[in-house]
């Protein structure tokens, strides 16, 4: 191939890989406004300024562009929240920085964080079994992390050893995805700067071995 030839190829994966983007980015903020159900693929090409057959030439379906657009989002959420603990000393103080760092992703991106998250979990959990089979993996995925920090941890001894490391895990995952779906719920009423902080001292002094270990019966 010529150099002409390889300007050409290279040319078309650019506006290749621009299109993905925009009807990536365009979809992730339809999905969170509208649901699942809500949005059309003429809608979706439409905002995103391509032709339908654009989207169906890089994703397959509107479904497939859905499963996309989730595994985008909880890659973002896993490179800015969990990322910059992965190399950190473990403890419950990292905790802490996890807590922040979801707060601070949710307040950057809060169509990723909140809205695209809970427009779509009812159909993970109704409608479409391979969406919610997807967020299974994810969240397992996630749990895996959390497991692995603890143990890391106990066996430093900057954790009490009592503690289950999955359960641990489920509980700092289901505390973050609560705090989040009350304050889109509740608006105002959450203070959920507030919400972040003080989750972030609990959980620490909770798994610290200062708190005890053997104190539940």
């Amino acid at each position: 191939m010529g150099a002409r030839g390889a300007t050409e190829t290279d040319t078309k994966r650019a506006r290749g890989d621009e299109t993905r983007r925009r009807l990536l980015e365009t979809a992730t903020r339809l999905f969170s406004e509208r649901g699942y159900d809500g949005v059309s693929v003429k809608d979706i090409a439409t905002a995103a300024g391509v032709s339908q057959g654009s989207l169906f030439w890089h994703f397959g379906s509107k479904q497939g562009l859905l499963f996309r657009v989730v595994d985008a989002a909880f890659a973002e959420w896993e490179r800015q929240v969990l990322a910059p603990v992965l190399d950190r000393a473990a403890g419950p103080a990292s905790v802490g920085v996890i807590v922040e760092a979801h707060r601070s992703f949710s307040r950057r991106n809060p169509e990723v964080a909140g809205h695209l998250f809970f427009a779509l979990i009812s159909d993970a959990l109704g409608t479409r079994p391979q969406l919610r089979a997807a967020y299974a993996r994810l969240y397992e995925r996630f749990r895996g992390y959390g497991r692995e920090w603890v143990r890391d941890a106990v066996a430093a001894g900057e954790c009490r050893s009592d503690v289950d490391p999955n359960a641990v895990a489920a509980v700092i995952v289901g505390a973050l995805a609560g705090v989040t779906v009350q304050s889109l719920i509740g608006g105002d009423t959450i203070d959920f700067d507030r919400a972040h902080q003080d989750l972030a001292v609990i959980l620490e002094r909770g798994l610290s071995p200062a708190s005890g270990d053997g104190d539940r019966k």
